[in-house]
């Protein structure tokens, strides 16, 4: 016979009388599954772009309008470095209080600025990174990539910072699921669910889909 999820008993809201989807829980379970994963493979920091990857790691939604705009350096031993974009670090500082370290990002943005700007900017990020790094004394440590283009890695190797992907860590940590994650899941599959039932009750033959749609 076949196991059936049990029927979710909440809602997306929040409340103080029930326990639903504990999002300080889910943050710290997708960290932690991480650091997990890089210790596994000998990665003591782990370079992040692309907001579904800043997502899973920080908790964090940023501005999606281009990529590269912001960044996170995660470290498996130490709190994150967030580099954020200048219109949202006000924002997570108050807002975000499980961030700690936060910092101004640099970018390039596809290198729309300019050949001469982009190298100085690139430059100028890779040097922080390696900043960052030493303070936490992981210099000559191999640093993971999972996002970055090609101006950033070459900026960081350039520096001396030896560079390894990291994309493949993010496939792993990510197929193992937590169970606040588990109930995101169900949530969203109950959410789908109802919307099918309501295009159900209303097929018949010659309906078209622009009148389901309404």
């Amino acid at each position: 016979m076949p196991k059936y999820a049990e029927p979710l008993a909440f809602g997306p809201s929040a409340v103080d009388w029930q326990e639903r989807i504990n999002f300080d829980t889910l943050r710290k379970e997708r960290a932690d599954r991480m650091r997990e994963v890089m210790k596994k493979h000998q990665i003591s920091a782990l370079l992040a772009a692309g907001d579904s990857n800043i997502r899973y790691l920080t908790g964090l939604k940023g501005p999606d309008f281009a990529t590269g705009v912001w960044y996170v350096l995660f470290f498996a031993e130490a709190e994150p470095v967030v580099f954020a974009h200048a219109g949202y670090i006000m924002h997570y500082e108050s807002q975000c209080p499980w961030i700690s370290k936060l910092r101004l990002a640099r970018s390039w943005l596809n290198g729309i600025c300019g050949p001469e700007a982009t190298a100085e900017e690139a430059r100028l990020f890779a040097s922080e990174i390696a900043a960052e790094l030493t303070a936490e004394g992981l210099k000559g440590e191999k640093l993971a990539l999972a996002g970055c283009d090609q101006t950033a890695q070459a900026a960081l190797q350039k520096e001396g910072i030896s560079v390894v992907g990291g994309g493949n860590l993010f496939l792993e940590a990510t197929a193992v699921k937590t169970e606040e994650e588990l109930k995101c899941i169900r949530m969203v599959v109950a959410i789908a669910e109802t919307a099918w039932y309501k295009i159900i009750e209303h097929l018949r033959p010659g309906v078209r889909e622009e009148e389901l749609s309404r």
